[in-house]
């Protein structure tokens, strides 16, 4: 499938309100990490990505590390040198739904993050 392409105005309301969920897998990697992949994986059904704004780095310490024995927030020693960071973008699907994903960098992991509603 062909990539989707950026677009320059964003048909998304600022003030929309973003109903946040924890991450979950949206499936395969893209061929390239530059541009979200051209299909998601969103609540148990495949998605078409037909636009897409971003992306926009969020760099630790803004989502800090929780230990799982005593949930305090850590940040690993290997963030020192290498930052874990997470690059988020604006999706819309063939639905016309405008979701927020990430990839998780270095890892190149991509995760879906809520709805734009």
């Amino acid at each position: 499938l062909p990539s989707p392409e950026p677009i320059e105005v964003a048909p998304v309301p600022i003030a929309g309100e973003r109903r946040e969920e924890r991450p979950t897998g949206a499936g395969d990697p893209p061929a390239s990490t530059d541009a979200p992949p051209s299909r998601l994986r969103w609540r148990s059904e495949w998605l078409e990505v037909c636009r897409w704004i971003g992306p926009e780095r969020i760099v630790l310490p803004w989502w800090p590390e929780e230990t799982e024995a005593s949930g305090t927030a850590t940040v690993p020693s290997a963030a020192a040198r290498d930052p874990p960071h997470r690059d988020y973008f604006r999706v819309e699907d063939h639905h016309g739904r405008w979701l927020w994903v990430f990839c998780e960098r270095p890892v190149e992991r991509w995760f879906v993050h809520g709805a734009w509603v």
